[in-house]
Formats: structure tokens, sequence, C-alpha cells
């Protein structure tokens, strides 16, 4: 920018430099031709020399002379020369002027285009931060699942989708057995590794489709569209054997992985809460049996275990 700035000042002071010295160059050819100039005495005089000289001139060329028909073709001959010389420095600077225009308008437009590149990557980049940063807001970074305020977003979409067409959906929670020990036995990295890598078979084992989260530390909520509850207690034995057979090994140590799944569909006059509430039920009572297995639970069952429990207690 400076330097264009400061190229710009010089080719225009060169270029008024130039053309004054021209003009002083021209004016001086004029003034220093062979025509005489009119003397005080004459102005004071009320005389015109030029008109006086012109008179003569035509009085001279009137009566025919030889002398006055040569001199009045020297004087145009050597009024000429200065005529062209202005005639040509006009068409210097003004060629000039339009080298100069040119100059300075490409070098703006190559100014423009940069400014616009610029705005053009600046703007790339706000893009691409801002896409990060919504990542960021809707995925976990230690399993690249989705987060739990994703997960309910998604879900409340499903929800709605359930009340227009009255297509279920099962909803699974998960939870990896005895993670608590695993962290006091090989160090919380082990943690991180065993949560990634279950979420890594997770994925392999459900459709495109389905939405997998982690819902806390050691907890991840699976939804299972168009998804009935055997459907999902079939999913759940799956994710399983799955588990079961996977090989963790953390610094060349085998580390022995189960997790214990609940299974609940989506029934007609619940709320989304209610429903997940009726999974984590699910998931207790797959804990209480021992971990390493789904248990499926209807709403009607859960209906009635909690009559056998007041029934029990009153």
């Amino acid at each position: 920018m400076k330097k264009a700035k400061q190229l710009t000042r010089l080719a225009r002071s060169l270029i008024l430099s130039f053309s004054f010295m021209c003009s002083l160059l021209a004016f001086g050819q004029v003034f220093a031709s062979d025509q005489p100039q009119p003397s005080p005495a004459d102005s004071f005089a009320g005389k015109t020399l030029p008109l006086n000289i012109v008179n003569a001139e035509q009085v001279q060329y009137q009566s025919g002379g030889f002398d006055s028909d040569k001199n009045a073709s020297e004087k145009v001959l050597n009024r000429l020369p200065g005529e062209a010389a202005i005639l040509t420095l006009v068409f210097i600077t003004a060629l000039l002027l339009a080298l100069w225009y040119r100059w300075r308008i490409k070098s703006l437009y190559s100014h423009a285009q940069l400014l616009a590149r610029l705005v053009q990557e600046r703007t790339q980049a706000l893009k691409q931060a801002n896409l990060k940063l919504e990542k960021l807001a809707c995925v976990d970074a230690l399993t690249n699942t989705c987060n739990r305020r994703q997960f309910i977003v998604q879900a409340e979409k499903e929800f709605e989708r359930f009340y227009r067409s009255q297509h279920h959906f099962s909803v699974l929670r998960a939870e990896i057995d005895n993670f608590h020990g695993i962290n006091e036995d090989y160090g919380f990295a082990c943690g991180d590794y065993v949560l990634a890598e279950v979420a890594r078979v997770l994925k392999q084992r459900l459709r495109c489709g389905d939405i997998l989260a982690r819902w806390a530390g050691k907890e991840f909520i699976i939804l299972l569209p168009e998804t009935g509850l055997e459907g999902g207690e079939i999913v759940g034995k799956k994710i399983c054997q799955a588990i079961l057979a996977a090989d963790f090994c953390y610094q060349s140590k085998p580390i022995a992985i189960t997790l214990s799944l609940g299974a609940v569909q989506i029934e007609l006059g619940e709320s989304l809460d209610t429903c997940v509430q009726r999974a984590d039920k699910a998931l207790s009572q797959a804990c209480e049996h021992g971990g390493g297995q789904v248990i499926a639970l209807s709403a009607v069952a859960q209906v009635q275990s909690r009559k056998k429990i007041c029934h029990h207690y009153g």
C-alpha cells in the first residue's frame, strides 16, 4: 500500500514537472521567433504594431512586390515550428496522462481484487470456525458421539414425528459394568480408552438413522427410530454380544468389558422424559441381575410392578 502510494505520487510529480518544462520550452520558442515586438512608445501612442505590420504586408502584397511575398513566406515558416512543438507537447502530455491514468486504474483494480480475496478468505475461515464451534457444542469430544444436549434436540424431533405418524421408537440406556473398578485398577486414561472403544463398537452395530449419545460419565443412550420394544431388545442383545466379543487391550493388558442395557418403547400419552426414566429403570434391573445383559420393559409391566410394590407395603 505505501509503495503504491509513493509510486503514484512520484509519477504524478514527474508528469507535472515534465508538462511544465515542455510548456515553458514551447512558449520560449514562440516568443523567440522573428516577429517584431511593440515598443512602449508605440503602446503609449496607441499604435498596434502587429496591425501595422499586417497592413504593411497587405500593401506590399497588393503592390505585387516579390520581396514582400518572400518575407511573408519566411515569417509563416518561422511560426510553424513553434506551433508544431506545442501540438507535439500537448499530445505527449495527454498520452502520459492517459498512461498514468491507466496504470492508476489497474493498480486500484488489483488492490480491490486483493481486498476481495482477503475478505473471502477471512469469511471462509470464520465459517469454518463457526462450524467447529457448532460441532464442539453438539459432539462429545472423547467418544465422538452426540452429547446429551444434542441427543435431546434430535429425540424431540423424533418424538414430534411419533405423535404425527404414530411410528414408535425405542430408547436404550447402556452402562459399562464395573467402570469404577477399571479406573481404579488401570487409571483414568484407561477409562477414557474404554469409553472411546465402547462407542466405536456401538457405532458399528447401529444404523445410520439411529441416534447414539454419551448420556453421563459411563452411560450411553440410544434412540432407534421405527423400532418397537422387541426390536429394541434384539438390538440390545447384539450389542451385548459385540462388546463381549471385542478385544479391549490397554498397554498390552487385556481388559474384560461387559455392557448392561435397558430397553423401552415410547407409548402414547407419555413425554420423552418419562420414556427416558423408564429406560433408566430397566437399566437398573439389568445391573442388579449381574450386568452384561439387556432388560426390556413395557409400560404395562412397569405399572404392574409398581402395583405389586404398593400392595406389598400396603
